[in-house]
């Protein structure tokens, strides 16, 4: 079996003309990898100076990249979270990039 990557726009939620296909993998694990990744740079790409952890998270929620794995056939999924993935990464993110943007 393999693991197909669809990304959606949290600005058009379920618009499928605003969807596109990232790929497939042959594993879960790295289709996972790959939603991760769209993810971080979704979030670096909203983030600006001065933003606060929250305020991070709901730019994600309203404008970020929200991924969706799916089965090339039956089978139930483990349950990747884009919105849980993108809270747990939120502090290091505002933090990361508030020290590379320090005086």
């Amino acid at each position: 079996m393999y693991y197909h990557l669809r990304i959606y726009d949290n600005f058009h939620p379920m618009d499928e003309s605003e969807a596109y296909d990232q790929g497939s993998f042959d594993t879960y694990t790295q289709a996972v990898a790959e939603a991760k990744k769209i993810i971080y740079e979704s979030m670096v790409y909203n983030w600006s100076r001065g933003m606060t952890l929250a305020d991070l998270i709901r730019q994600y929620s309203f404008y970020g990249a929200d991924p969706v794995i799916l089965p090339a056939g039956k089978g139930i999924l483990p349950g990747f979270s884009a919105r849980d993935y993108a809270g747990a990464i939120a502090e290091e993110i505002c933090t990361k990039l508030e020290a590379q943007q320090a005086p």
